[in-house]
């Protein structure tokens, strides 16, 4: 409290002596061009100072608070001077409204970070669908429309495009020579095109044009039908905000607040963390054979480890690295136990068979269940996360 006063006290001080703002008076406005808001994030009123260039902290305390009415000073106080306890009252509401658009300023900045994050892959992925268009659509015209068009271009779209390609070959050839780093992408011609898709796929370069049509058709389906079940089991791959981490110093994602709109979000993912985590556990505990119920175990979660590969990059991907370790850790525990149990079964029949026959130990191995080298697939998948 006392350092509260000394600040007050050194603040009116500098209202009557060095700082030009007097009691009374309020700090000037900038113009609407230098305060105008490029954002609807900072669009709010309060803010509106906060955007000046020229922004001072003292010249805007100044101009927010009255001045304290310090008794014992002979000079005659300013009209508008309050005393202490309602100087602090409103003071504190300053400070809960500068903490309040703090924290929502912060808030913002977070969602558009994770916003930008998760854009990368989409960004990505809608460029490389644009590419297959413009593929899609250069093919149409040098192969399925090349008859047409002769008809009505002389000598078609084939001397066009050759005087193209040559161009773009040279240009490619200068880049090269100036930067090595540069990587030039190279664009096949249609019938170089169709004879390496025939030979990598497989294709009879001798079948009907309607056949590998057919067969390209085929293929692209197949790739379709992947891509479909990859993100259908991402979409139901739901991670709750709280498990989220942002790697940034002061930047994080907390825990939902009850009633708000991430709430059911938080519901699904924490039931979807612990289905995947029963499963596991099914597999492991309850299975008819341990060994098959590991080896299960480690392929559940190496597929686990391919689902993850979507969300690389983005703010979820050390969140769900991190669950999954524990899913690996989970299987490790078992497999640990499991040869446990077996070492000691395999020394107390070792123990029965010396006190009774003493009959030699050769053939128990071959007793034993195989499927042991799994330690090492484990621990390739655990180094892999």
């Amino acid at each position: 409290m006392t350092s509260v006063q000394a600040h007050i006290h050194q603040r009116t001080s500098s209202n009557l002596v060095s700082l030009p703002i007097r009691a009374g008076q309020t700090a000037p406005k900038p113009s609407d061009a230098a305060i105008r808001s490029k954002s609807t994030h900072t669009s709010d009123e309060f803010l509106c100072e906060f955007l000046n260039p020229s922004f001072d902290a003292a010249s805007y305390l100044n101009a927010a608070l009255p001045p304290l009415a310090v008794k014992g000073v002979t000079n005659s106080p300013a009209h508008n001077a309050v005393p202490l306890p309602e100087l602090s009252a409103q003071t504190q509401t300053l400070l809960s409204q500068l903490n309040a658009q703090t924290t929502r300023m912060s808030d913002t900045l977070t969602q558009l970070t994770d916003d930008i994050l998760r854009s990368g892959s989409r960004l990505a992925y809608e460029v490389e669908l644009l590419r297959g268009e413009a593929l899609g659509l250069s093919e149409t015209l040098h192969e399925t429309l090349r008859d047409d068009i002769n008809k009505f271009v002389p000598g078609g779209l084939g001397r066009e495009y050759e005087n193209k390609k040559e161009s773009t070959a040279k240009k490619a050839t200068d880049e090269k020579v100036e930067d090595k780093n540069d990587a030039t992408i190279s664009v096949p011609s249609p019938d170089e095109a169709g004879t390496a898709a025939g030979d990598s796929h497989g294709v009879n370069p001798t079948d009907p044009e309607y056949v590998k049509q057919l067969q390209k058709l085929t293929l692209v389906r197949a790739r379709l039908d992947s891509v479909i079940k990859v993100f259908g089991d991402a979409m139901e791959f739901v991670f709750p905000p709280s498990e989220v981490s942002v790697s940034s110093g002061f930047l994080s994602v907390s825990a939902p607040e009850p009633g708000s709109a991430q709430q059911s979000s938080e519901d699904k993912g924490q039931q979807v963390l612990k289905g995947l985590r029963d499963e596991i556990s099914n597999l492991l505990y309850k299975s008819g054979d341990p060994v098959e119920g590991i080896e299960k175990s480690a392929a559940r979660i190496e597929e686990l480890k391919t689902l993850t590969t979507v969300w690389k990059g983005t703010a979820e991907e050390r969140g769900r690295n991190k669950f999954i370790e524990s899913l690996a850790k989970m299987v490790e525990d078992r497999h640990r136990d499991l040869m446990r149990e077996m070492d000691q079964a395999a020394r107390r029949e070792d123990k029965a068979a010396a006190s009774t026959q003493g009959k030699t130990q050769d053939g128990e191995e071959s007793k034993m269940p195989g499927g042991f080298g799994l330690l090492s697939q484990l621990q390739k998948l655990r180094n892999g996360l």
